[in-house]
């Protein structure tokens, strides 16, 4: 059994990922690009264009990203629509990011020049700004919480877990693993911020072999041929 593994100047990326599955017996394997088919009990990691271009050599189904699942949209607090960049209002702020593979990060436009670089593609539009103070990464696994990992704001605001729970439920059409971004407004509210497939959700402290399950459920979660 292999992993591949992507080759990146940041080399902390990837180490628990490697760590984990070193762990659980697989090989390693570096790559820059992969340009062949890789075998059936392999697990490929990397950035979400590079799983995308594996998936397309080994003719797996088209992927679907997460984002925002029908079946969450009470718990985004915000109205999300899609748009083109030429279709953007000129009354500001508003957030936006792209629906595709991620160009840009998801960011808040103040003004024009925050728009400086963006080609005119399709993006997730909202004019709806959430006043959150606290973000978390919770990860899920075959219906249930694998580890839930603070990332930005304040760390002593806490998740409602009754919430958490209920958005997984909810979540009827879930893979068996992704990750919810979660935020916890000024007001204690608990609100879906958005959701990562499995196979690209990155760290943010989970520790190797917990990660490395992860990963390798997100990848034979997208590894189906049509």
């Amino acid at each position: 059994m292999k992993a591949y593994i992507k080759k990146t100047d940041d080399i902390s990326l990837y180490e628990q990922a490697k760590c984990g599955f070193v762990k659980m017996g697989y090989e390693i394997v570096y790559y820059d690009c992969i340009t062949q088919p890789v075998e059936d009990d392999c697990v490929v990691v990397g950035f979400i264009s590079d799983i995308w271009n594996v998936a397309i050599l080994m003719g797996f189904n088209e992927i679907k990203q997460l984002d925002y699942p029908d079946e969450l949209k009470s718990y985004l607090k915000r109205d999300i629509k899609k748009i083109r960049v030429q279709d953007l209002p000129e009354k500001y702020p508003y957030f936006i990011k792209p629906t595709m593979i991620k160009s840009f990060t998801g960011r808040v436009v103040k003004e024009f020049r925050d728009l400086i670089g963006i080609q005119d593609i399709e993006l997730y539009f909202t004019e709806t700004i959430l006043d959150v103070v606290s973000e978390y990464r919770c990860f899920i696994l075959n219906g249930e919480v694998l580890g839930v990992k603070h990332y930005k704001g304040n760390p002593y605001c806490c998740l409602n877990e009754e919430i958490v729970i209920e958005m997984i439920k909810n979540y009827t059409s879930r893979p068996n693993a992704f990750s919810m971004d979660l935020g916890i407004t000024r007001t204690g509210e608990t609100v879906l911020i958005e959701c990562n497939n499995g196979y690209s959700s990155g760290n943010y402290g989970l520790s190797d072999i917990l990660y490395a399950n992860f990963l390798k459920q997100g990848w034979i979660d997208i590894a189906v041929k049509s």
